[in-house]
């Protein structure tokens, strides 16, 4: 059973989920998430909470969330395992980046994302989608002229998170 809870402008840490969470949005203002040691800085993410009926899985980590102004109502449920389909619904990977990653600008996930992807730059700060890297069509998470570019070379090591289907 889902727990619903209130949010307001600033972040609140919803929980610390070992396996992930499912949120969704259910009234009010349009929400953000973001799975973060610390509270988030910035006003707002891309990681929008959607409304509807279909739960949005999130990462495993410490959940922050708010709302983008006034009041959102949320509803989430904690991931264990024993939640239908988890397991094979998540990819999460740690890439050290080549020479020839840093050349191309971009590095192929097998699987393909379906979602939000997450990137964390290991000993760096969180990378946000869209602004710092692209996913393209074919599953490349690409860097080349975005801000992630400056704060990788060979060697750096990339934690990746996503979505991938049932």
């Amino acid at each position: 059973m889902a727990t619903k809870v209130n949010v307001g402008l600033n972040w609140i840490l919803l929980g610390n989920f070992s396996i992930g969470a499912r949120i969704r949005r259910t009234g009010g203002s349009y929400s953000y998430w973001e799975v973060n040691p610390n509270e988030p800085t910035r006003w707002a993410t891309t990681n929008r909470i959607p409304s509807g009926v279909a739960f949005l899985d999130i990462p495993p980590g410490k959940l922050w969330i708010r709302a983008a102004d006034g009041i959102g109502e949320i509803e989430y449920l904690e991931v264990t395992a024993s939640t239908p389909n988890v397991g094979d619904r998540f990819s999460h990977y740690e890439i050290q980046l080549t020479a020839s990653d840093i050349a191309n600008g971009f590095v192929s996930l097998t699987p393909k994302p379906i979602g939000v992807v997450s990137v964390d730059i290991k000993n760096g700060i969180k990378q946000h989608q869209n602004s710092d890297f692209i996913v393209t069509s074919n599953g490349d998470l690409n860097w080349s002229s975005l801000a992630m570019q400056d704060l990788v070379e060979q060697g750096t090591t990339l934690y990746v998170f996503y979505q991938i289907g049932n």
